[in-house]
């Protein structure tokens, strides 16, 4: 297990706090929720980080602890882009090109994080994989993600990032469809086991060892 915040928010504005957690064992931060905090503007918003925030990303790198960018708007985005000396990651975000939610990732972001070797968490929540279609459809808009994700270049950063403590709904049930997606990535999309073994749980694991050092 990794100890992670959704949201900066409990550090308010004060980077002693981010040592606190940090001691007490928090290995992971998303910058934001949706909303504004200290450190930045959610999606829901569109300013980027505040100058507290940029230093937050600098300390966080300091404390070798994964800097993690979903939730961001493009300018808090384009900010971590600017500030950032390590790899970071969307631990939960899909492809904006396939599904234009705004809590997605456009390309030019998937093609950052890639040439960072970062992490990018592919979202199983049906309002990122393609807002009101039916199962099978939002199957088949999972396929298309992945798909788009490889397309482009994501094979050694690409993960699951399945958020089933935040959403509402999804195509899947829990983790114990994982045997069901693993099948579609063998028979839909005709993975080789490397590919898989990458998607499934490597990617993750090499990029996590490699921030925590």
């Amino acid at each position: 297990f990794l100890l992670s915040l959704e949201g900066a928010s409990p550090v308010i504005d004060e980077i002693s706090n981010l040592y606190a957690y940090h001691r007490l064992g928090v290995r992971s931060i998303v910058l934001t929720w949706n909303h504004r905090n200290f450190v930045g503007d959610g999606v829901d918003s569109h300013y980027g980080l505040t100058d507290f925030g940029k230093d937050f990303v600098r300390e966080m790198e300091k404390l070798c602890m994964l800097v993690d960018v979903s939730h961001l708007n493009v300018n808090g985005f384009d900010d971590v882009v600017s500030v950032a000396n390590k790899p970071f990651m969307a631990s939960h975000s899909n492809a904006y090109a396939v599904h234009p939610h705004r809590r997605n990732l456009n390309d030019d972001q998937i093609k950052e994080i890639i040439a960072r070797g970062g992490f990018i968490g592919i979202n199983f929540y049906s309002l990122f994989l393609g807002e009101g279609e039916d199962n099978e459809q939002l199957i088949m808009k999972f396929i298309q993600h992945i798909e788009h994700f490889l397309k482009i270049g994501a094979e050694n950063v690409l993960g699951f990032g399945a958020d089933w403590d935040g959403m509402e709904k999804s195509p899947f049930s829990d983790v114990r469809d994982y045997h069901f997606v693993e099948k579609l990535f063998r028979e839909q999309l005709t993975l080789s086991e490397e590919q898989i073994n990458k998607i499934m749980y490597k990617n993750l694991v090499d990029y996590t060892l490699k921030i925590l050092e």
